[in-house]
């Protein structure tokens, strides 16, 4: 009876928990920046190749761009993980909500040559890769890390859902109106929408 009475009074204090976070705007700014950093992320890595072949990139050059943004992600993670404890999850999860949105502009106003699309490189490998590890630090420093796996599990759901969606969405506008700017366009605005998130969740923390 005892063990019994334990886990309802577990559930109870789990349930009570998850419903104060609910309630935390720190839990939503999370979860829109996560969703739309994550949805702009998917559809930049599925749309790069058609839309360089787009605008005439030469196929060397496009190898190039695209080869690049894997060891500048593994390069924002090395940075991540060299700052440990010292890193300030407000400045660097700014910078990188920052660095998404740069990243698509690079592809709309600069020149489709491979100085210009390195930096785009450059930017959106770092802005990814250092994003897939705040995503798992934030959430315990800004809520907590008591039931850290349902809290995960909550903020993730979005997340995945925009993933899953990006690349068929992107596809959906580029087709329709026929203009992959717009498509651009509308990545560029999905990266706002992620900044605004950090926003609410970085004025808010705890």
């Amino acid at each position: 009876v005892g063990q019994v009475s334990d886990e309802q009074s577990t559930g109870s204090s789990t349930r009570a928990l998850m419903s104060s976070r609910l309630r935390d705007p720190v839990f939503w700014g999370l979860a829109l920046w996560f969703m739309a950093c994550s949805g702009t992320a998917a559809g930049i890595l599925f749309q790069i190749v058609p839309y360089l072949k787009s605008v005439g990139v030469d196929q060397a050059v496009m190898l190039m761009t695209v080869t690049l943004i894997g060891p500048m992600q593994v390069v924002g993670r090395i940075i991540v993980m060299s700052f440990g404890e010292k890193m300030n999850i407000s400045t660097v999860g700014g910078c990188i909500s920052l660095l998404m949105p740069l990243s698509v502009l690079c592809l709309v106003f600069l020149p489709p040559e491979l100085r210009w699309l390195g930096f785009f490189s450059v930017s959106f490998g770092l802005a990814n890769g250092i994003f897939t590890i705040i995503r798992g630090i934030a959430p315990a420093e800004w809520l907590g890390q008591e039931e850290y796996g349902r809290l995960i599990g909550a903020l993730g759901a979005p997340s995945f859902l925009a993933t899953a969606l990006a690349p068929l969405m992107t596809a959906i506008v580029w087709s329709k109106t026929g203009d992959p700017l717009v498509m651009l366009w509308a990545l560029f605005a999905l990266a706002l929408l992620g900044f605004l998130g950090y926003l609410v969740a970085a004025i808010n923390r705890q």
